[in-house]
């Protein structure tokens, strides 16, 4: 893979090497080039999977002589399965993270730094909510990543078979350091109800937060959807 991004960031963190990018309202660019490994024997549909498991592993790198200014290393690895003991319950898992180590300055736009939080990962947070923050409380983001998430689908009306009621349990943690995860963790608890549609289930999601707030102005989040979380 290749991807050129043009970005301006409002919100750069001044770091020992900061004088490489400057603080505030900087333009800068990534220029990233990337390989990934992806093994996939998940049936009998690829967007509504029954069973099976998906695997990935990419590499990348944002690489100064590819004309990129803030130069960095990432790599991801993902892995989730499902299945179906009985016609009526499908068991999924999903873990997944993500490190990026900046290679010049001590750390990164926020525009490149990693988040949790949202519909897709851990769901009592709303959107990018969960992780470092300043000292006025707003999400900063950060360079590793980590999420795992246990869901319970429940289909019990066998002449409803497209309609769905999830139990879950998500946990993620976000580190302002590359290939650290030592940060406090959030979690979620939750459940909701899903209609599933030829392209992805249509979903509203409710999670209660039991542990750490980590700064969050709420421990409950409600979601509404489109297609699976993992």
């Amino acid at each position: 893979t290749y991807r050129f991004k043009r970005s301006l960031d409002y919100r750069f963190a001044p770091s020992a090497d900061a004088s490489a990018l400057g603080t505030d309202n900087v333009l800068y660019t990534t220029s990233t080039i990337g390989v990934d490994l992806r093994r996939d024997s998940r049936r009998q549909q690829v967007i509504d999977p029954e069973t099976g498991t998906l695997s990935s592993l990419g590499v990348a790198w944002s690489a100064k002589p590819l004309g990129a200014d803030v130069d960095f290393v990432e790599l991801t690895a993902d892995w989730t399965g499902i299945w179906s003991p009985a016609e009526w319950l499908l068991i999924a898992l999903h873990a997944g993270g993500t490190t990026r180590d900046p290679l010049v300055v001590d750390s990164l736009p926020i525009g490149e730094r990693l988040f949790l939080g949202g519909e897709d990962t851990v769901r009592s947070f709303t959107k990018d909510d969960l992780g470092p923050r300043d000292a006025s409380g707003d999400p900063l983001g950060g360079l590793t990543r980590g999420v795992a998430n246990v869901e319970i689908r429940l289909r019990p009306f066998t002449h409803l078979r497209n309609l769905e009621f999830p139990i879950f349990y998500d946990l993620g943690c976000v580190d302002p350091r590359p290939w650290k995860l030592s940060s406090p963790a959030g979690q979620g608890v939750g459940s909701g109800v899903r209609y599933r549609t030829p392209v992805g289930p249509i979903r509203v999601d409710g999670a209660y937060n039991p542990g750490n707030e980590l700064g969050a102005d709420h421990r409950w989040a409600i979601h509404v959807a489109v297609g699976f979380a993992f």
